[in-house]
């Protein structure tokens, strides 16, 4: 069997191309930087029946769409800075939200013939397809292609973001994949245990992070009286808003900071010291982090956050600073060896906010943790999981 270097990527990505940078992005830009390779990016559409929540995303799309139409200028981008490079194609597809019934997937395939002329142009022997999210579109790519090398990437236990219909399609999606794909990449512990059924073609890859830029301060935020206990990230339906608004009460000395697109409401009103802010692009997100002195994670454990390494974790340690987390999915086993402190411990007297705060990692071991979770070595040691099979 010979073995040869991937030489064209299509990539399927359960994230859109101009959210905020996530696992996807960072993948696809190694990628094209290991191999010097181009890249069709594909951005599936919603795999799931419509639920009242998505009703303000809606909304805000019809938002942006009005001002690009009325020549408003548009909020800056949330997307990666390359994202207009010539390496890199972009295609959207077109869906009906139907997809967990049959005629729902039938209609979408009728909707995709000019998608898969274009995937037909781009991909050739040496072309590796990289499946980021189980869907319609995902396996009928896979089994288009069924001479190329094929990666499902498990990002996340999908089938826990929805329910009914949604729920049992996404679970035969995410089988079907497994299945189809040569290599199965897990994100964490939990995930690979899930897919203990394909276990010969398992490798867990974590998640890691993108180095600071050489200028940021590992104690840029030390000369202020208030500590800053902040979150960057998505606020969804899995964020514990209890335990936030019970931090900000009981320590009131203290400021809570929010940044993120906000998916799910606050419960009611929030204590004067919790201030939200806006989503940041990748190209800022240690600047805002900066001024943190605690990184938080306050996530539910559920259906979804059981099988979450959280890329955010790595990003707080790269600046040194200790985590203060509930206990869930990979968090769960890591410790204050790790820089991980538990919510538990802090709301039970076993933690002081002080001590916590203290804890903050020096300059070297903040700079070995950098260099030995940064993304390009993560990738770099399952390179050989992408080589085609001939």
């Amino acid at each position: 069997m010979t073995r040869s270097a991937p030489e064209r990527l299509l990539y399927l990505s359960p994230s859109p191309l101009s959210s905020f940078a996530q696992r996807p992005h960072h993948f696809v830009h190694w990628f094209h930087h290991r191999y010097n390779a181009p890249v069709l990016w594909i951005d599936p559409g919603p795999s799931r029946l419509p639920r009242p929540s998505d009703w303000p995303r809606f909304v805000k799309q019809l938002q942006r769409s009005a001002a690009k139409l009325t020549g408003v200028k548009p909020v800056a981008a949330l997307g990666p800075a390359w994202r207009h490079e010539a390496w890199l194609q972009h295609a959207q597809a077109q869906v009906v939200p139907l997809e967990p019934y049959a005629l729902g997937r039938h209609i979408n395939q009728i909707l995709w013939h000019k998608l898969l002329q274009r995937t037909d142009r781009f991909v050739d022997a040496q072309t590796v397809l990289v499946m980021g999210k189980p869907c319609a579109l995902s396996l009928a790519l896979a089994k288009r292609y069924s001479q190329n090398h094929c990666i499902f990437d498990a990002m996340d236990h999908m089938p826990g973001f929805c329910t009914g219909a949604s729920r049992q399609w996404m679970l035969q999606a995410e089988a079907q994949l497994a299945q189809q794909a040569h290599t199965i990449w897990a994100s964490s512990h939990a995930l690979a245990l899930s897919h203990a059924g394909h276990a010969e073609k398992v490798s867990l890859v974590l998640n890691a992070l993108t180095e600071p830029p050489k200028q940021t301060s590992a104690n840029a935020a030390k000369a202020k009286q208030s500590p800053v206990l902040g979150y960057l990230g998505v606020i969804d339906r899995w964020f514990d808003w209890k335990r936030v608004i019970d931090l900000a009460r009981s320590h009131s000395n203290a400021q809570v900071r929010l940044i993120g697109p906000m998916h799910s409401a606050p419960p009611g009103p929030l204590p004067s010291n919790v201030q939200c802010l806006a989503p940041v692009p990748q190209h800022n997100v240690y600047q805002a982090m900066a001024q943190f002195d605690v990184g938080l994670i306050p996530f539910e454990l559920n259906d979804v956050t059981r099988y979450v390494d959280p890329v955010k974790y790595y990003e707080y340690r790269a600046l040194g600073l200790p985590v203060l987390s509930t206990q869930f999915g990979e968090m769960a086993h890591r410790s204050a060896l790790d820089g991980v402190y538990f919510w538990e411990h802090l709301e039970s007297g076993g933690l002081q906010l002080d001590t916590l705060i203290g804890s903050r990692s020096s300059q070297s071991s903040t700079q070995l943790y950098c260099e030995q979770n940064n993304w390009q070595q993560r990738f770099d040691a399952i390179a050989h999981t992408l080589d085609n099979r001939g």
